[in-house]
């Protein structure tokens, strides 16, 4: 390309051109990261645990399951299930404070209890939590995760295999 335009001005603009359409493509994609990361920090300081714990289920659930399939596996019941399901490993190996469950206004122990005594509440909660989960921005957000933790290991072994050979 730079041949058929010579050596003259003509090309001197086309490079011009090139290295700013270059430097706004990196505008651009850091503009993307710095709205991506501060939607994963809106996520993480703005909501609760059993909302994250929702829309991480969500997510698995997608990858998992197919059709009816998928729409049993995020019906209310089971996500309640899920999260109780949580609650008693928590409770069982003792490993942190159970911050997944329902909102303590509501007055309940279990998510089966919240979505008896407060259907509408508990619906509303799982289904904004669903609708995250499966946001296009979220699932990004998780690819970006997954692709940082792929390129971390590769890091890891090769510096471990340089360090091997020395």
């Amino acid at each position: 390309m730079e041949h058929a335009l010579g050596k003259g001005p003509l090309l001197r603009t086309f490079r011009e051109v090139l290295g700013r359409t270059e430097l706004l493509a990196k505008v651009e994609g850091m503009r993307e990261g710095l709205e991506l990361y501060e939607y994963g920090l809106r996520i993480q300081n703005k909501n609760q645990h059993a909302f994250r714990s929702i829309m991480k289920y969500t997510t698995r659930c997608v990858e998992k399951y197919e059709g009816e399939a998928l729409g049993e596996a995020l019906s209310a019941e089971k996500i309640c299930d899920y999260l109780d399901e949580q609650l008693d490993r928590i409770a069982t190996h003792k490993i942190a404070e159970k911050r997944i469950r329902p909102p303590k206004d509501w007055k309940c122990e279990t998510w089966t209890e919240a979505l008896r005594t407060h259907r509408n509440k508990a619906e509303k909660f799982i289904h904004l939590a669903k609708s995250e989960g499966l946001s296009k921005r979220y699932n990004l957000l998780m690819a970006w995760k997954t692709w940082c933790k792929e390129k971390s290991r590769e890091a890891t072994f090769r510096n471990d295999s340089q360090v091997n050979e020395d």
